[in-house]
């Protein structure tokens, strides 16, 4: 059995961070998934935003009815958490050169010390290589 959505927020742009009843959690990046009649209207950077978990269908949806079926939505966290990324205040996972996420501003970052903001705020950050 898939396990259910728990909890969701969105992050920036198209991504959305969820967690799983079975503990998995993860940020996906949607906007490849945006067409149709029902989720073309989340191209829309401040509607997308308003993605919730729903307890009553235990998966994401919006205010407009849209909605992702919870397997899909699963293998898609397990296919994109292979990624390394942080966001501004969490502690690096391991050393390297980070990237902001719509930015080409770059830092070296040591494993542990905290992900820093962007312009006054709080960001999401890509890892590019590992250092030395």
């Amino acid at each position: 059995m898939t396990p259910t959505v728990k909890d969701a927020r969105h992050t920036s742009d198209y991504r959305v961070w969820i967690a799983f009843s079975d503990g998995t959690s993860g940020e996906v990046d949607l906007q490849s998934e945006l067409w149709g009649p029902v989720f073309e209207p989340l191209r829309d950077p401040a509607l997308f935003a308003q993605v919730c978990a729903d307890p009553e269908l235990d998966t994401i949806t919006w205010p407009n009815g849209a909605d992702f079926a919870p397997e899909f939505l699963y293998e898609l966290v397990k296919t994109q958490q292979l990624r390394v990324h942080g966001r501004t205040g969490e502690p690096c996972p391991e050393s390297g050169v980070w990237m902001v996420e719509g930015s080409d501003t770059i830092l070296a970052l040591e494993k542990g010390s905290l992900f820093p903001p962007h312009g006054g705020r709080p960001v999401v950050w890509r890892k590019l290589e590992q250092v030395g």
